[in-house]
């Protein structure tokens, strides 16, 4: 039996939210299952008892969300420390893991204007790390296509008094003001989409016919709370926790650490009804539109689009043209890719797995696409994706 190694572990499990409690589920269960040596011990504010007076035990390392007192501590001790907090002032100073919020906005805005929307909007919060990537990654798709897209800040204590309450809710209805519907706005966080929800609502906004809404880490309370339901990223914080877990785990055994923070892909898009939309004014096309993008992951053909709208495929293609659409089959082509390109960077599935599950059939066939359509291979971009 190795010796029991005390681990300080610093995430708040008060906090009801998705990301700090499947966090620290993947920390425990990398621990279970691969070092049934770690003693974890919950402790949010560690730096004191890392080298503690008295008789109990110090700590043998620390992982969570890691304050700069945290660190000196660590320094003194000479015990490895793993930070997974993006606003921390130490990460990326010392071995730090985070998700990937640029990919996450990468990922909404795709699938924003993979539903025809020509117009965008992006919410985040001030003095917030992952926000600023994140927006960084819906401004990397939207202006390559020439979209418009406005931003809008938060603070993380509107809601905190009455007066910051009145002031959020004020500076987001003149925001919404501005705004020249229909449009698509992402959210950094799922309380601004459940709240720039309610507010639409309030005033006679439609979603999602005017404004489809699509947020991150996908909470439950917000997203299946909401009316409607709130499409949303799916982080992968459980994965990030493990990813942490293991890097500790290297550091404890003499590891170097790495020289920048890993960054661990979202794992899902969820989406629900607050994107359900296709923006077009031609019911046809919306219908033919909405099929397409819940059977791409089929092996449907252009025939298979024309059938179920029951319409002459000339006067069809006729149609998606006026309508400001692609050819029908290259908008199969689109809405397959973008299904193609969540499954390479929130899954591990192999390759010829990844192809079956997006409609392409075969690999040969979903490289032959992705080397037309993006000029790189699907291996290739998936390992441009997870660095």
């Amino acid at each position: 039996m190795k010796k029991p190694l005390r681990i300080a572990i610093a995430i708040d499990l008060d906090w009801p939210v998705k990301r700090h409690h499947e966090k620290y589920s993947g920390i425990q269960d990398y621990a279970r299952e691969n070092a049934p040596n770690w003693i974890l011990v919950p402790d949010l504010f560690p730096a004191q008892r890392i080298r503690p007076k008295g008789k109990l035990p110090g700590y043998d390392a620390v992982i969570g969300r890691v304050s700069e007192s945290d660190a000196r501590a660590a320094k003194r001790a000479r015990i490895p420390i793993v930070n997974v907090w993006q606003n921390s002032p130490v990460f990326g100073k010392v071995p730090s893991v985070g998700p990937d919020h640029f990919e996450a906005g990468r990922m909404a805005t795709e699938h924003l204007l993979s539903r025809g929307l020509r117009r965008l909007a992006g919410i985040g919060m001030y003095r917030d790390v992952a926000s600023r990537n994140f927006l960084k990654g819906m401004e990397s798709v939207a202006k390559p296509n020439g979209i418009p897209m406005s931003r809008h800040h938060n603070y993380f204590s509107y809601s905190e008094t009455e007066q910051k309450w009145h002031r959020y809710v004020t500076a987001l209805d003149g925001w919404i003001d501005q705004w020249e519907l229909p449009i698509g706005v992402a959210c950094t966080y799922d309380s601004n989409a459940r709240n720039l929800a309610s507010m639409c609502l309030r005033a006679g906004i439609a979603i999602p016919e005017q404004i489809a809404i699509i947020g991150a880490h996908d909470e439950p309370m917000h997203c299946e709370g909401s009316e409607p339901e709130l499409s949303s990223i799916d982080m992968g914080q459980y994965r990030a926790g493990i990813v942490a877990a293991e890097l500790l785990d290297r550091l404890l055994k003499g590891r170097k650490p790495p020289s920048e923070p890993i960054m661990t892909p979202p794992a899902d898009l969820v989406a629900r009804n607050s994107t359900d939309v296709y923006s077009v004014a031609d019911r046809v096309v919306g219908r033919a539109m909405r099929f397409i993008a819940e059977h791409c992951g089929e092996k449907i053909r252009v025939g298979d689009v024309v059938a179920h709208v029951d319409c002459d495929r000339r006067k069809l293609e006729k149609q998606f043209r006026k309508a400001g659409r692609k050819s029908i089959n290259e908008e199969i082509v689109t809405l397959r890719i973008e299904l193609t390109k969540r499954l390479l960077i929130s899954t591990e599935d192999p390759i010829n797995d990844v192809a079956a599950q997006a409609g392409y059939g075969t690999a040969q066939h979903m490289r032959h696409v992705f080397r037309h359509q993006l000029g790189t291979t699907p291996t290739a971009f998936r390992e441009e994706h997870r660095k």
